[in-house]
């Protein structure tokens, strides 16, 4: 019985993130290219599903019902059925389109290669799999500012409870003060699911989500890359080089931190953008701001990758001569705000926003105070192509990054998504060697958490890199034996 909670737990806020997109994608009036391309639906379906239910638990402990377990499951199927309704009889068609986006295996050589890297990765599933169960909570920051959160709501049945040190002086012995007690509840609420779906709390299972979070990330960018007519086999072999970089690995297996799902999100939310950006379509408009929603709610950076996100956007509606107009624009009022001692607003119920030459401020997130440049590029090179956090990631981003630039000159609907990439870079740089927070690239703690939630951007950037420079070669090639033949 417990099993079959704890399945129902995992898998029926997934079905209903599913469900409602394939029943949006089919949406008279919209394009609906992505209805058929299951691996994008399960893949977006599991995490909106999973930040639906997180939403649902926030009313459910409204009525002092956290831990209640099959009332918030009868929502969710009440869910899957408006979604079934909505969509009509068309939700349960055959797809048309399936095996144009994903069913279609490659022949010859390519077919065993493929099957290799699928098998590696079911592999690496299982394995991932087997350490979060075997393994009790277990990273630092998970212990300290996450999990015990969940584990002290779950027990006490009410996300009202206090982390005053007042509070637990007096009421428990031998009890500390939470170091994350200021941080977004969405992520101990996906434990406190899992938990109240035992009926008790589980220092493994709870992490489940976790896993399943890796493996829709793997989805949602294979169901992308086809969706923009990358081949079977580039597109799932570019899956398995970000589905196998040893951080993202690192933040499966060793669950907890709210990390991986800020990557799932910003980078599921970059990748619907990039769509937009080549179609206009409403959907996909409608998943990004979404997913905006869930990187705020998700934890505090969240808010840091909204600039990228604007810029790019900016990059996308603007021809683009306006568009550097508008940048230069902006830094050159940065620029004159800082010489001039900067300005600060206080905003009631969100907190204080401003710069000055010293610091800035932003609410609902923290302060920075800014220095000079740090002399720490030695120490991220390091982490960037020596030590084992990427593989050889790097090299091929690095190299993808230049050549995207000259590809955008021609390919107008690359550009944001170029904009997008470098601009993330940009805000990385500035924040780690230009403010206090250099202090964390100096001792290697939270530099590459940080980079982990750039990396499904960096590495769609290069599988287009790559799939448009193939498709140039190809054309070309074409050319040249047409033109043979008729000499």
């Amino acid at each position: 019985m417990e099993i079959l909670r704890l399945a129902f737990a995992l898998l029926l806020p997934w079905l209903a993130g599913a469900v409602w997109l394939r029943a949006v994608w089919m949406r008279p009036g919209w394009s609906g290219e992505a209805r058929g391309n299951w691996p994008m639906v399960l893949g977006y379906g599991f995490l909106l599903g999973m930040l639906g239910m997180t939403l649902i638990l926030r009313v459910m402990d409204r009525m002092d019902l956290l831990t209640a377990f099959w009332l918030p499951l009868l929502i969710i199927l009440a869910a899957i059925a408006v979604a079934i309704a909505v969509g009509g009889g068309r939700l349960l068609q055959p797809d048309i389109c399936a095996g144009m986006w994903s069913v279609r295996l490659p022949a010859g050589w390519q077919r065993w290669v493929f099957a290799l890297l699928l098998s590696a990765l079911l592999v690496r599933f299982v394995s991932i799999g087997l350490e979060v169960v075997v393994r009790p909570v277990y990273p630092v920051d998970a212990v300290t500012a996450w999990s015990n959160r969940a584990r002290i709501w779950f027990e006490t049945g009410s996300l009202a409870t206090p982390f005053t040190g007042d509070w637990w002086i007096g009421s428990l012995q031998g009890a500390y003060l939470s170091a994350g007690r200021d941080y977004p509840k969405t992520v101990p609420l996906i434990q406190i699911w899992v938990a109240a779906a035992l009926g008790r709390w589980d220092d493994a299972l709870v992490n489940l989500p976790w896993v399943l979070c890796w493996a829709s990330l793997g989805l949602a960018f294979y169901g992308q890359a086809r969706l923009a007519r990358v081949a079977v086999l580039p597109a799932l072999l570019f899956t398995y080089l970000l589905l196998s970089m040893p951080m993202l690995n690192t933040h499966a297996a060793l669950a907890g931190y709210a990390d991986l799902w800020l990557t799932a999100t910003f980078g599921l939310c970059s990748l619907s953008f990039y769509r937009w950006t080549c179609t206009r379509d409403g959907s996909h408009a409608a998943i990004v701001l979404l997913l905006v929603l869930g990187m705020i709610a998700i934890k505090q950076p969240g808010f840091m990758w909204l600039a990228p996100l604007i810029v790019a956007w900016l990059a996308a509606v603007v021809p683009m001569r306006w568009f550097i107009g508008i940048f230069v624009g902006v830094l050159a009022a940065l620029t004159v705000i800082m010489l001039s001692g900067g300005f600060e607003l206080s905003l009631p119920g969100i907190g204080a926003f401003g710069i000055t030459p010293e610091r800035i401020m932003l609410p609902l997130f923290r302060d920075f105070t800014v220095e000079s440049p740090a002399p720490l590029l030695g120490v991220q090179l390091k982490h960037l192509f020596v030590f084992d956090n990427w593989h050889l990631a790097w090299p091929l981003i690095v190299a993808a990054l230049i050549t995207a630039i000259s590809l955008a000159v021609r390919a107008r609907d690359l550009r944001p998504m170029v904009v997008l990439a470098w601009s993330s870079i940009a805000l990385y740089g500035f924040v780690f060697f230009f403010t206090s927070a250099s202090e964390y690239l100096r001792i290697g703690t939270l530099n590459n958490r940080v980079m982990l939630q750039m990396m499904p951007v960096l590495m769609f950037l290069a599988l287009i890199v790559v799939h448009r420079i193939l498709v140039q070669w190809q054309d070309r090639s074409a050319r040249q034996s047409v033109e043979m033949r008729a000499a």
